[in-house]
């Protein structure tokens, strides 16, 4: 199965921590003396929110029996990921999770953003 992440993935994926990075910026040098508690309420929503959203679009393939399955918004918050390299050279993504199928545990392949 040839896993490729698209252009449009990576601009999107950037947008969206750009915005999310600034906000937490702002919203330290404005609230963070004073009003903390909010900030922690910015930051955690922003994160849950990125979580949320990836979540609903990622689709993940199991490297020992094939399967292809999403996660839900708390593995996907909690769950180590990264970057990787196939043999041709292309970048995709990885989380390391367990098959629901085999109950393997991998680093599975994003195969699809939706």
């Amino acid at each position: 199965m040839k896993i490729e992440t698209t252009t449009e993935d990576w601009k999107k994926t950037i947008i969206y921590l750009i915005v999310y990075l600034s906000s937490i910026v702002i919203a330290a040098i404005l609230l963070l003396p004073l009003y903390w508690y909010i900030w922690v309420l910015i930051t955690v929503s922003g994160m849950i929110i990125l979580a949320f959203s990836h979540s609903q679009k990622a689709l993940y393939h199991c490297t020992s029996c094939g399967n292809e399955f999403q996660v839900s918004i708390l593995t996907d918050l909690i769950s180590p990921q990264g970057l990787g390299r196939d043999n041709s050279g292309k970048t995709y993504g990885w989380k390391y999770l367990k098959c629901p199928e085999c109950g393997k545990r991998m680093k599975a392949a994003i195969v699809q953003m939706k």
